[in-house]
C-alpha cells in the first residue's frame, strides 16, 4: 500500500487502487464509506491526520449519502467488504488500507495511504461534512 493511488469517484461509488505494478477498480457502497476515510486524509499535509471516531465516520458517511437507517457498525461491515474485494482482485497488504489506534476510551481509525496518493472526483458534499 506504500506506493498505492487511489481514485475515488463519488458520482459512481467506484474507486481505483493503482500502483506501478498492477490496478484495481473497486464497486459498491464500500467506496463511499473508503470516501468518508479519504476525504479528511487527503485534506492532511502531516503524518497525524485523518482519525475518525465511529460517531464522526458515520456522520460523514450520513452526510455523503449512506443509508440514514444503518447503524454505525455498518461503516466496519463496509471497511470488511472493501479489504475482501480488494483481496478478491489480487491486492496484497489489504490490512494495511485502514490505520487503528485505541486508547483507554477509545478507537480512531484512518486511512492508511499517503494524503497525496488520495484522489476524490464527485466529492461535491464535501462541504457539508
Amino acid at each position: 500500500m506504500a506506493d498505492c493511488e487511489v481514485t475515488i469517484d463519488l458520482d459512481n461509488l467506484e474507486a481505483t487502487f493503482e500502483t506501478s505494478r498492477s490496478s484495481a477498480v473497486i464497486k459498491g457502497e464500500c467506496v463511499r464509506v473508503l470516501a468518508v476515510y479519504a476525504l479528511p486524509r487527503r485534506d492532511e499535509h502531516y503524518t497525524d491526520g485523518g482519525w475518525l471516531n465511529s460517531v464522526e465516520s458515520h456522520s460523514r458517511w450520513l452526510a455523503l449519502g449512506g443509508n440514514p437507517k444503518s447503524k454505525p457498525d455498518r461503516i466496519g461491515h463496509e471497511r470488511g467488504k472493501l479489504r475482501t474485494k480488494l483481496n478478491k482482485a489480487g491486492v496484497s497488504d489489504v490490512q494495511s488500507l485502514f490505520e487503528r489506534r485505541s486508547s483507554s476510551f477509545r478507537t480512531t481509525i484512518r486511512l492508511g495511504l499517503a494524503p497525496e496518493h488520495i484522489h476524490v472526483v464527485g466529492d461535491e458534499l464535501e462541504d457539508d461534512l
